[in-house]
């Protein structure tokens, strides 16, 4: 129909009467059911918004002037009016939510916007339903407390929980973060060089992660924990497409705003959830990504649901701090340093460790900062690219000495402050690969499966990279 419109109305009559009239009606049905019931949860209604290619384009048939269902209509607004018109509605949606203290789940930041999802403008695919009905049976089985006022912003899903509950807590501490990145600036092109380059990659936990993921011949990575998106860009720019997911909106938010500044939006796709309560879809990326977040979690459950999205034969790369004996733990909380943690954060144990490591073939394991956790008393660490070459060559000479202290003695290994796990997901028994890649590929992980001695006593499986 709209292909045949001979009119495209690119201006709206005020639309403020007709928002009026939905917010007083929203307001009083919901006054009405928090009346008659104990909890009510509110789902905003998402639309499919996005650069529409063609076949796109040819499914978007709202917006006619008239009644389709009795006459030939020729006259059609703009696309774009009906994304403004939406978001219009959305804004009134969620400040009424938030008024009446009423839970509200945003399917908008969990829906990607394609023909995956949508039929049309506001239809959902069996694919796109079948995420809504697990983000809606996720948001009410998660919920259950006293509610609290909601939280704002653009994909908050509402968690009503006590003060002590520690998701709560964590959004708290991460919202306060965000609070305070008033300026967000682009990624210099020194920083993507050292990352593309990854000269140091031996010495220093990032460009070995890095260098581990454009070696795997990944295309889609998920970067669990993304953050306020530092990692994010980097990865864009150097070409993956990345799934960028975090339970923090705010965070999110700060994380879209570099990307445009980046110019690799196109190339990321933000997801704000909680990943207990809405799980990323099975079998769909190549590589997964955890930089320091495993230790926020309960790993019992959060790791398993990281490790079924990957695709048969793909790469999980993990970044970590560690604690293997609690005597050094205590010494290091005495140290007078100040420490940038969340409520509850700790390192990972050797349980943990052993428990993660458990499913994954051809594993790689590296350990880091034994001597290089002194790199924390140096004011400039974390500004190295292209200045402060002093302060550069001091962490380089410690990084070098953890490598020639760790390698060849194992024993030392648990006195590291920091682990890097990289490893493949088997590929299921009796699987029948379609291409003479994936069957070499197959081949060579068979039988070897590997188990990390991560006490550091004995053999430790292919714990040298290089």
């Amino acid at each position: 129909m709209r292909a045949r419109a001979k009119e495209v109305r690119t201006v709206v009559p005020d639309p403020m009467c007709m928002l009026d009239n939905f917010e007083n009606h929203l307001r009083a049905l919901l006054q009405k059911a928090k009346a008659r019931a104990d909890r009510v949860l509110l789902v905003r209604q998402p639309w499919f918004e996005n650069d529409y290619t063609e076949e796109e384009s040819a499914r978007l048939w709202h917006g006619g002037v008239g009644n389709p269902q009795q006459e030939e209509v020729t006259v059609f607004y703009s696309v774009e009016v009906l994304c403004r018109l939406m978001a219009l509605i959305d804004a009134r949606a969620l400040r009424v939510a938030e008024e009446l203290e009423v839970e509200h789940l945003d399917l908008m930041s969990l829906l990607e916007p394609s023909l995956k999802n949508y039929y049309d403008f506001v239809h959902f695919t069996p694919a796109g339903a079948a995420m809504v009905v697990r983000a809606v049976s996720g948001a009410i089985v998660r919920g259950g407390h006293s509610p609290l006022k909601a939280q704002s912003g653009p994909g908050s899903e509402i968690t009503m929980a006590d003060k002590e509950d520690p998701v709560t807590e964590e959004l708290e501490y991460q919202s306060a973060r965000a609070a305070e990145m008033v300026e967000v600036q682009p990624t210099p092109e020194w920083v993507v060089e050292r990352y593309a380059k990854t000269k140091l990659w031996r010495y220093f936990e990032k460009e070995f992660a890095f260098r581990k993921m454009q070696a795997s011949g990944s295309k889609t990575i998920l970067e669990f924990g993304s953050g306020e998106g530092v990692i994010t860009t980097q990865l864009a720019r150097l070409g993956f497409r990345v799934t960028a997911m975090d339970i923090c909106s705010e965070l999110i938010q700060v994380a879209e705003k570099r990307a445009t500044l980046d110019g690799v939006r196109d190339k990321i796709e933000f997801v704000v959830e909680d990943i207990l309560t809405m799980p990323p879809v099975r079998e769909r990326f190549d590589c997964v990504l955890c930089n320091h977040v495993l230790h926020h979690v309960d790993i019992s459950k959060v790791f398993p649901l990281l490790f079924e999205t990957l695709k048969p034969g793909g790469t999980m790369v993990i970044v970590e701090p560690i604690a293997f004996l609690p005597w050094l733990q205590r010494l290091r909380d005495l140290v007078p340093v100040a420490k940038d943690a969340s409520p509850g954060e700790r390192a990972l144990d050797r349980k943990e460790v052993d428990f993660i490591l458990q499913p994954m073939l051809d594993v790689e394991v590296r350990y880091f900062h034994l001597f290089g956790r002194l790199s924390r008393f140096f004011p400039h660490a974390n500004n190295i690219d292209n200045r402060h070459p002093f302060t550069k060559a001091c962490m380089v000479a410690l990084k070098v000495l953890d490598r020639i202290v760790l390698e060849p003695l194992p024993v030392i290994r648990p006195l590291s402050g920091l682990i890097v796990i990289v490893g493949k997901k088997p590929f299921p028994s009796g699987q029948t690969t379609s291409t003479p890649e994936e069957k070499q590929a197959r081949r060579a992980m068979q039988g070897m499966r590997v188990r990390a001695n991560v006490s550091g006593q004995g053999s430790l499986a292919k714990d040298r990279s290089d």
